[in-house]
């Protein structure tokens, strides 16, 4: 299994940052914190679907303190210089009734976007996923979310979108997914 946790990557952006890639950790609760401080209004919204300027201890044991089996999370940042991961998060959560299918969410702090981060995270969760026997990821997200429908749409044209309201769901094979380029 490559996502266990041994897992970890340095990952050249497009711009030629660099950042590093691995698996949520129950001490990350802090750069939890400062990553949402990090995003705009806006972006936390996307990600949210509500408007949220901070966690609750409860919301930060859910996001930090998962199995990596049926809640998978995987963090990038910068380990040696900010002590912790704070750009970006992709995970899923197992549904109980239907455990093939997942529900996935991800987001990347406003610095970091348009970096290829997010296309990296995504393609590494779907390959998570079918490790741990995932075959569908299903998403919610705002219609106006225009930069997750374009990651979606261009990493997995097949994708299947429903729109109800102001609210798109999508729905995906994970075998659909382009491999993870590490070179």
């Amino acid at each position: 299994m490559i996502y266990d946790s041994n897992y970890y990557e340095r990952l050249r952006l497009r711009n030629g940052e660099e950042v590093d890639l691995r698996l949520v950790r129950a001490t990350d609760k802090e750069a939890f914190r400062r990553g949402l401080a990090a995003m705009s209004p806006g972006t936390a919204y996307r990600r949210f679907l509500t408007l949220k300027q901070e966690f609750t201890e409860s919301e930060l044991r859910y996001l930090t303190e998962v199995d990596h089996f049926h809640h998978f999370a995987l963090v990038a940042g910068d380990e040696q210089n900010q002590g912790g991961c704070g750009y970006a998060a992709a995970r899923f959560v197992r549904f109980l009734s239907a455990p093939d299918t997942a529900d996935f969410a991800i987001v990347v702090v406003d610095p970091f976007q348009r970096k290829g981060l997010g296309r990296a995270m995504m393609v590494r969760m779907a390959e998570a996923a079918r490790e741990r026997g995932v075959e569908f990821l299903t998403g919610e997200m705002f219609k106006s979310n225009t930069a997750m429908f374009h990651l979606i749409d261009t990493l997995v044209p097949q994708a299947e979108w429903e729109l109800d309201g102001d609210a798109l769901t999508v729905r995906v094979a994970t075998s659909q997914f382009p491999p993870v380029d590490r070179a």
